[in-house]
């Protein structure tokens, strides 16, 4: 090693890390524009003009604007993963009754920022109209299916993966409504903690117990009379 080389490997690294945390800053931007206005709002402008840099910055780091919105919705929804494989690693380790697990998980899912489940939400409906945002959509449906998945069986589910389906569709129905309404946190958390019990209780019934609910759902409350429509389902 010459005598520069100690100074010229540090300048390296330092302009490396630079570069990196400006990168960091503008796909946080990204995510924070796709919050406020969705995919279609994130321009270089307004992603620069919220990273507080110059306007070339975008576009120095990223080959195109697309790129750009790859990598924040991928970044985002990787924050997702995390936190939800953490929970479900918890889960395995500790067990606990459905109503805990049910807690546990609502839990999980009203910690997740509005500016994440936004950034989510526009990920999935950008995957059907662009096939390269479909890995990122993906990542975070079979996050939340792993974490459903590893309650289920702990609380004695026999096909745990099959009604890990259903609550990522009310986990993601609760979610919506979250965005879109006006809500409580503590309410909004205790609905969907009781809405995911009565999954759980659905889901570890055995089969005896599945057919004479099946039967009082096919009854009429008024006289127990079998309903016609019903006989026909």
């Amino acid at each position: 090693m010459t005598g520069t080389d100690w100074y010229t490997d540090g300048r390296s690294t330092g302009k490396q890390a630079r570069g990196e945390a400006r990168r960091a800053a503008l796909i946080a931007a990204a995510i924070e524009v796709i919050s406020e206005s969705g995919i279609a709002g994130v321009t270089h402008r307004a992603v620069a003009s919220r990273a507080d840099v110059p306007l070339a910055s975008t576009s120095y780091y990223f080959a195109s604007i697309d790129e750009l919105i790859e990598e924040a919705v991928t970044a985002a929804v990787a924050g997702q993963v995390e936190l939800l494989d953490n929970f479900a690693d918890l889960i395995a380790s500790s067990g606990g009754s459905a109503d805990e697990l049910a807690e546990l998980i609502a839990d999980a899912l009203t910690q997740l920022p509005d500016s994440i489940a936004i950034t989510q939400f526009d990920c999935y409906l950008a995957a059907a109209r662009n096939p390269a945002m479909a890995p990122a959509a993906a990542n975070a449906m079979d996050a939340f299916e792993r974490l459903a998945a590893e309650a289920l069986r702990v609380a004695g589910a026999r096909e745990p993966d099959v009604g890990a389906r259903a609550f990522v569709a009310l986990a993601d129905g609760f979610a919506l409504r979250r965005l879109a309404l006006p809500h409580d946190d503590e309410s909004h958390a205790r609905e969907l903690r009781d809405s995911m019990r009565s999954l759980f209780i659905a889901y570890a019934m055995d089969d005896s117990e599945r057919r004479t609910w099946s039967q009082r759902l096919r009854e009429v409350r008024k006289g127990g009379e079998s309903s016609p429509v019903a006989d026909r389902i």
